[in-house]
């Protein structure tokens, strides 16, 4: 697909309460092979996976808009987003594959279950609980921002974020975590603020050129901005929460060994986007929760067994 505008509903659209027969297909766009999409407007409001291929899926300079009642984007081997719009309004899981690879662009999900899930094998839902041996989520750039009441970020192998704004708005329940893998989670670059239960939290294993840090605190509701402040009391990044929350892992390239933050809470932000997220923004009913020395690049380890547990 190279450009139009195509509107696609299946089978009723993510909103079908009744039975289909498993004889007919109800899924947006499949392909037995690969997908690209490098251009165009689509639209899906489809019963079974919004976009689906058996092998890989390629996005640039497309505008995506999917609502499905399954998976909003699912390859089976790899799938790469280069850049373009893609807004998961409703699924049960936003983007699955194999292994995914953020380039850029900007991608909202919202989601049922988990938020971005790496996962090889059958997409069933006896095959999920399996322990998986592979998995990979690489984000290099871009703005992903993800509601999830599962895991907002599921791999099955590892994780790394070497750039782009990564926001997650994770379960409140202690049986997903904001952020999950069962290998390894380095981070280089970017942004990430993941807010969500300290039962599965997990901070990256590894950092360089930044600090990352994970703390738990008192329970903090629905609609509260959770903010790094430096020494003097500057915000440096905020994130508001979709939902009852008590953990926080942030990591920025402002994050340095040596130095002392807080983390904060507060009740508005003045100059946050539309998901909530800001940097240098500023508050007037900010209160302190945790102070933060950071002697190395790793403040808080988290739940240390990975995500092969349930909802994983």
């Amino acid at each position: 697909i190279v450009g139009g505008d195509i509107h696609i509903k299946t089978g009723g659209g993510a909103e079908h309460k009744g039975t289909i027969s498993s004889d007919v297909s109800t899924k947006g766009i499949k392909a037995i092979k690969s997908i690209a999409i490098s251009g165009g407007a689509v639209e899906i409001d489809s019963v079974d996976d919004g976009i689906h291929s058996n092998e890989s899926i390629n996005i640039a300079n497309a505008t995506l808009k999917i609502a499905t009642a399954d998976d909003g984007i699912h390859a089976d081997n790899v799938l790469t987003i280069d850049s373009g719009s893609i807004e998961v309004t409703k699924s049960y899981e936003g983007l699955e594959g194999a292994d995914i690879i953020i380039n850029g662009g900007r991608i909202i999900i919202d989601a049922d279950d988990d938020g971005i899930n790496a996962a090889s094998g059958s997409n069933s839902p006896f095959e999920r609980m399996l322990p998986a041996s592979s998995g990979r989520i690489e984000i290099n750039g871009g703005y992903v921002y993800v509601n999830a009441d599962g895991d907002g970020i599921d791999s099955n192998g590892d994780l790394k974020v070497n750039g782009g704004i990564l926001l997650v708005c994770g379960p409140s329940d202690s049986g997903n975590g904001a952020l999950d893998y069962d290998g390894t989670a380095e981070i280089s670059g970017g942004i990430v603020i993941a807010l969500g239960s300290s039962g599965m939290a997990q901070n990256f294993t590894s950092a360089q050129n930044q600090g990352s840090i994970l703390v738990s605190f008192s329970n903090q509701q629905a609609g509260t901005y959770i903010s790094l402040c430096d020494s003097d009391g500057n915000i440096i990044v905020s994130l508001k929460s979709t939902k009852a929350f008590n953990s926080a892992l942030i990591s920025t390239p402002a994050i340095k060994t040596g130095s002392t933050y807080t983390i904060c809470a507060s009740k508005s932000i003045d100059g946050d986007d539309a998901n909530g997220f800001a940097e240098n923004g500023k508050a007037s009913d900010i209160a302190s929760l945790t102070t933060v020395n950071m002697t190395s690049l790793i403040y808080g380890s988290g739940f240390s067994f990975g995500g092969n547990r349930p909802g994983g």
